[in-house]
């Protein structure tokens, strides 16, 4: 083999080699330079061909989105040399170009699209597939325009020996995303080692560059080098031996520089930890720190009576190479606290949002059947099922191809003297359709058949029972001839540990009901028999049943279950009990889900809600009420049955018994879209009956007219005589497009139309959605639609359940927008997204009108209202997840006049040993006996019993230099172009206090700005200038500017704060407002230390921060002049505002592309808010880093002042709370296992109105005063 440029390769890697595509040979663009004969095919309409791009010898692939076919396919036995011991690496360099577009692939490996499969997007997402993702998702695009070495290693399970295994995503040799998934800690493995399997199998045999195993998706866009195939899970040294092979000393220093060096500690208080190489030693650095004298040579801080700051420089050098960066440091004396936060405790912000924290409730892991509800039989009526059709079989239309029944699931024992029958059943008998529960069983002769409860496809005895338990048992039977039913509790072991319950049925063929009571008494069982829960085991029930008899819906349930006495947390707890005979929920969760007091509930879902592929798998709350007997029973999308045992009527109960407002979120004629779009959304007859069951529903929690009113007869025959107080509807969920949009409107309507009708004057909410992944297109394109900005189609097709028709629509027929609702976003993500988000709702559009008493007020109909419907770190259940979630609900209260509602997802997972997990990370963990509570728990807990009706005002300062320096927005400006050429007639800089002209500057002949391939910036430097740009604040800028490319943005950037004289726009922090893109529209982007938060996502395809970022989409062409101004900092200094007008055209005068949001500094040390109530101030203070943060608190009084004492007015105890965990454990998932990880709270001493503590690495610390 000729090596030729890549005569580093080590001679271990041939050995391991299974393909090897440079891509270097334009006669033979598919050779395989193995030499093991993998030679690639070149396929589609535009076949791949070899170009020098960019330096590097590739293919090129003429894909994307709405292009043709471009791709490799390479041969079927490709991977028949990597297995379940091997493992498998693929290393690609890549460049992709065009449009971002989520799903183009840059390898896809697999069967089909039913899987197995694994790919690589260029969004950089990596998955595993076998029956669910397994993934490794980086949460970034790659960078078009530029060369990324990109690595997917996969580690083997070793046929299960393994104690972790899974994908990992290395980028530019870094550790992008860790897909590594351990046998402890989630049924995911189980999951693994399946996809595993199917490799050894052979089963990944359609295999391709370029193309995806789904045919809906995009062909591949852009060029790929150096392709190579391994049979080995690739360590990061070995990644970063084949990153290092074709790249000079150079750009290796640029990469490390860029990806490996961490920026030192801002504040130096004991030590300063310096790397001293990077790369696995590839890259030596030495570090400068100056003045010297001040660190000592082992790094430890010497004794100084003042801050001092520092100059740190690394100095990076490989070869002859060397590169540089600097730092600014500072060095504080011991008892310095480098951290200052002022509470105005007179000085209210806003109003908090009453029903800010709450909880989500979606029967996903296993929350509700065999969880939450404590009916301890499976398959109690003999109705398990799968559809016949769940998949895209159900055609446009979303047909059923009816049911595959499993009446005998989870029964053991004499089932072969069993015979199922399905007419004449309990349903009929009670006067109820027999298609509700239609099947029942008969008894052939005496037999004995046994249900061992919830266990999973291990088929493990799963009832929990308890010493001394008892236990409610009831069962529908008839029989022709007299008969008998004896029932018996037995252990795992087959042994009776209850006294037999003998039940006599009569002749004559009548189906009745028979209860009886049955307690556990322990002869001849010993302590080792026990759970781990004291006084708790495992095991079954036992029917005998007499020949003939017929027997249906078998229930077994615990008497201490919720409410069944008096709960010291709940007023309505007993009543629903005793009202409600089928209200029984197991006690222990529901505890811990009240000593969170949440202010709301969602439920039941989720996916769960809207159905998939076919209409008869929505979630109809109206076969979820009534008795037990004649709910009918659905397929759950998570992979298992449900009863709806726990329907709407005990999620109402169960909302009250929390204290939590309801939100129930229906269908709105719309399939869930991720797994069905295929299927028409739901138009005429269809389309009515989901908004029936909108309105319906209305009178079902609220109406109190029992003669006239079916729905509040059943809800008073249910034991609920009371209405039950329903302020808010979710009307769709994770839904968008056309299809979605055209169904809202009219649901919006309906639902309006009856509420004012017959409840004139009843305050309800309408939640809407924005599709399923905050900042991608379908985000981008709800909100324009909900602002009234959405331009869709004339006509769509609807169906009816059974065939499809056109429609026309004739947008907001009704309304000009829907502001009024409150809008779902939902969101999983890296810590580094949610820590680089929290200002999110910083950017999204308020509208204001003026009171009765002349206050600007938020305008409830017009300004925008988010309920954060999902969200949560995907770190695992780690502290450090729980941490960023916690940054990140700071940033909602900061922002509670948008951020109306937010709940974490999931709620719940059940501990299992078969791999049906289908979501993690989850708040609460628990099994069959025990509750296991999370760091993301008691997060969620500790905000909502920790929070104010009022927002105050909080200055936060931060050391700089010798002095505490208010944190508050700053910078500098600069003028920038992308995407083209613009040119720039002039720049007019003022202050916003006194009108001072800062600067001004004319260019006669027009200074272009060519941003043809990389942006390009012009930065006024203080050397220009004559200011200190960093310093300046409250400015605004005016600037005139002509478009002469149509592609070309026109960019104005303000708050400019960059390393001195180092203006990289990838380290600098600055806000940039962006005319005329293209594709983009108008908007405003946001830098932090060169990080936009906003695209950090998977899926993400935004460009601009904030709410509007795809409403001010008005075209401005090539020749436009444009006026642009930013007033950075407005009125208050809170404020950022811009706005744009096109001279000389017959709108001249016009505001354009308006933006008013607000304004602050982005404190990335440390995430604080401060409310207060009639009793307390919460101030809540989250340290996202490894070192400890030394912080004063001082509070301001305003105009009440301090006490007479000096201490803090009318507050005399300072307690805190804090949630922390020992070092080495905030990376830990703290599931499965008793709490490792748990708040602690002590008191803080107070010294007049200022307070001092220490913040520990990764913690949330509330401080909580009480008058």
């Amino acid at each position: 083999m000729d090596k030729g440029i890549y005569k580093h390769m080590k001679e271990e890697e041939y050995s391991n080699l299974i393909a090897w595509y440079p891509f270097d040979d334009a006669d033979d663009p598919g050779k395989d330079a193995s030499g093991h004969g993998q030679h690639a095919k070149l396929c589609g309409d535009n076949v791949p061909y070899i170009s020098k791009v960019c330096g590097f010898m590739g293919a090129v692939f003429q894909g994307g989105e709405g292009k043709g076919s471009s791709y490799l396919e390479l041969p079927q036995d490709l991977l028949s040399k990597a297995d379940d011991m091997t493992g498998l690496s693929i290393s690609a360099w890549i460049k992709p170009g065009g449009k971002a577009a989520g799903w183009e692939r840059v390898f896809d490996f697999g069967h089909s699209d039913k899987g197995p499969y694994l790919f690589l997007t260029r969004s950089l997402r990596g998955i595993c597939y076998a029956d669910s993702d397994l993934p490794a998702d980086a949460g970034k695009q790659a960078p078009s325009g530029e060369w990324t070495h990109v690595v997917m290693s996969i580690t083997p399970t070793q046929n299960g020996t393994a104690s972790s295994a899974g994908p990992r995503l290395y980028v530019n040799g870094e550790l992008a995303a860790d897909g590594i998934i351990s046998q402890t800690s989630s049924g995911n493995y189980k999951k693994f080692r399946s996809f595993m399997d199917m490799l050894s199998e052979g089963r990944l045999d359609h295999n391709y560059i370029g193309r995806s195993q789904f045919e809906v998706d995009p062909y591949y866009e852009g060029a790929i080098s150096d392709l190579r195939i391994y049979n080995k899970s690739l360590s990061q040294e070995e990644v970063i031996d084949l990153l290092c092979q074709r790249l000079s000393d150079q750009k290796i220093l640029d990469i490390a520089i860029d990806k490996f060096l961490k920026k030192p500690a801002d504040m130096i208080t004991d030590h300063i930890s310096l790397q001293p190489s990077l790369m696995q030693n590839k890259v030596s650095v030495r570090w400068d720190i100056k003045p010297q004298g001040i660190i000592d040579d082992c790094g430890n801080l010497k004794s100084i009576d003042k801050p001092v700051r520092l100059d740190v420089t690394a100095v990076l050098s490989r070869g002859d190479e060397r590169i540089s960066r600097s730092f600014r440091s500072v060095a504080v004396p011991r008892g310095t606290a480098p951290y200052e936060f002022v509470v105005h405790t007179d000085e209210k912000v806003l109003d908090i949002s009453r029903t800010l924290f709450g909880l989500f409730f979606e029967d996903i892991n296993h929350s509700a059947d065999g969880g939450i509800y404590a009916e301890l039989v499976q398959n109690r009526s003999f109705e398990n099922f799968a559809f016949n059709n769940y998949n895209a079989s159900s055609t446009e239309n979303g047909l059923s191809g009816g049911r595959t029944y499993k009446p005998l699931e989870y029964w053991f024992g004499d089932t072969d003297k069993i015979e199922v029958l399905d007419k004449g059943g309990v349903s009929s008998f009670l006067g109820y359709s027999n298609d509700n529960n239609p099947h029942y069983i008969r008894a052939l002769e005496d037999a004995a058949i046994i249900n061992r409860g919830y266990c999973s496809e291990n088929h493990e005895h799963a009832m929990a029972f308890e010493d001394k338990g008892i236990y409610q048992f009831s069962i529908y039977a008839k029989s022709e001839n007299s008969a008998a039913i004896e029932v018996v509790l037995q252990d795992d072991k087959g042994r009776d540990v209850s006294t037999a319950a003998i039940i006599d049925i009569p002749a004559g063929g009548t189906w009745d009901k028979y209860t009886r009571k049955i307690q556990i008494s322990y002869k001849g069982i010993t302590d080792d028999d026990f759970a781990s829960t004291p006084h708790t085991f495992m095991g079954q029930l036992v029917l005998r049943i007499s020949k003939g008899c017929c027997v249906d819906m078998v229930s077994l349930v615990p008497e201490n279950v919720w409410g069944a006495a008096a709960e010291p947390d709940s007023v309505s707890a007993h009543d629903n009990f005793n009202g409600n005979p089928n209200y029984r929920l197991r006690r222990d969760i529901m505890k811990s889900l009240a000593d969170m007091h949440p202010s709301f509930i969602r439920f039941p879902g989720g996916c769960i809600s809207e159905g998939s592929y076919t209409w008869d798998n929505v979630y109809d709350w109206k076969n979820s009420i009534g008795d037990i007997a004649i709910r009918k029973e659905n397929v759950n999308v998570w992979g298992y049955n449900m009863t709806m045992g726990l329907g709407y009527m005990e999620y109402f109960q169960m909302a009250e018994d929390l204290g939590a407002e309801p939100l129930p979120v229906m269908a709105c004629g719309v399939l869930c879209q991720a797994r069905s779009d295929y299927v028409n959304p739901a138009g005429g007859k269809l389309r009515d009956k989901y908004i029936a069951n909108f309105t319906d529903l209305i009178d079902f929690a609220i109406s109190t007219d029992f003669e006239n009113n079916k729905w509040a007869d059943i809800r008073k025959k249910m034991g609920h005589e009371q209405p039950f107080g329903l302020h808010y509807l979710g009307v769709g969920n994770e839904n968008w497009g056309d299809e979605f949009f055209a169904n809202f409107e009219i649901f919006y309507h309906k639902i309006k139309e009856h509420l004012d009708k017959y409840y004139p004057g009843y305050p309800m909410t309408i939640v809407s959605t924005a599709g399923a992944q905050a900042d991608d297109d379908a985000y981008k394109i709800g909100w324009q639609f909900l602002c009234g900005r959405h331009k869709g189609v004339s006509s769509y097709m609807f169906t009816d359940g059974e065939k499809s028709f056109e429609e026309k629509i004739y947008w907001y027929k009704y309304k000009g927008d829907y502001l009024d609702t409150i809008v779902d976003e939902h969101y999983y993500r890296s810590n580094e997204y949610l820590l680089e988000n929290v200002d999110r709702y910083n950017y999204y559009q308020r509208a204001y009108k003026l009171d009765e008493n002349g206050h600007k007020v938020i305008d409830e109909a017009k300004s925008p209202k988010v309920f954060v419907g999902e969200y949560a770190s995907v770190d695992k259940n780690t502290l450090k997840g729980a941490i960023a979630e916690a940054a990140t609900m700071v940033g909602y209260e900061r922002n509670s006049d948008v951020v109306r509602m937010a709940s974490t997802a999931p709620l719940f997972n059940q501990i299992s040993n078969d791999g049906t997990y289908r979501w993690t990370p989850d708040c609460i963990w628990f099994d069959k006996t025990r509750v296991y509570r999370t760091p993301t728990y008691f997060v969620q807990k500790l905000f909502m019993t920790n929070l104010g009706t009022e927002l105050l005002k909080l200055d936060e300062k931060k050391l700089s230099g010798n002095n505490m320096s208010e944190l508050k927005p700053h910078g500098g400006f600069c003028i920038s172009a992308s995407n083209g050429r613009v040119k720039f007639l002039n720049i007019n800089v003022t202050s916003n206090i006194d009108g001072t002209v800062y600067y001004h500057k004319e260019y006669p002949e027009g200074l272009v700005l060519d941003g043809s391939t990389d942006t390009k910036y012009l930065v006024f430097t203080d050397a220009e200038t004559g200011l200190n740009t960093e310093d300046l604040s409250d400015y605004s800028i005016d600037v005139r500017a002509v478009k002469l490319d149509d592609m070309a943005v026109i960019e104005v950037g303000c708050g400019l704060v960059a390393a001195p004289g180092d203006f990289d726009p990838t380290r600098m922090s600055l806000m940039k407002y962006c005319v005329g893109d293209a594709g983009n529209g108008t908007g405003l982007k946001v830098y932090k230390e060169g990080i936009e938060g906003y695209t950090l996502g998977d899926y993400s395809s935004s460009v601009y921060a904030g709410n509007l970022r795809a409403c001010h989409m008005e075209i401005v062409g090539a020749g436009c002049e444009v006026v642009v101004r930013v007033n950075y900092g407005g009125d208050d200094g809170r404020t950022i505002t811009a706005s744009y007008e096109i001279a000389g055209s017959k709108d001249v005068g016009t505001v354009l592309g308006d933006i008013v949001y607000k304004l602050e500094s982005y404190n990335k040390d440390i995430f604080a808010s401060a409310t207060k109530d009639a009793e307390n101030i919460y101030l809540k203070l989250v340290n996202p880093a490894d070192t400890v943060r030394d912080v004063h608190i001082a509070f301001d009084h305003g105009e009440s002042g301090p006490c007479e004492d000096g201490s803090i007015c009318k507050y005399h105890k300072a307690q805190v709370i804090v949630l922390e965990a020992d070092k080495g454990q905030e990376d830990v998932p703290n599931v499965n296992v008793p709490e490792t990880i748990l708040p602690r709270t002590y008191e803080l001493s107070i010294n007049g109105d200022c307070l001092d503590i220490s913040l520990k690495p990764w913690s949330l610390n509330i401080i909580r005063l009480k008058k």
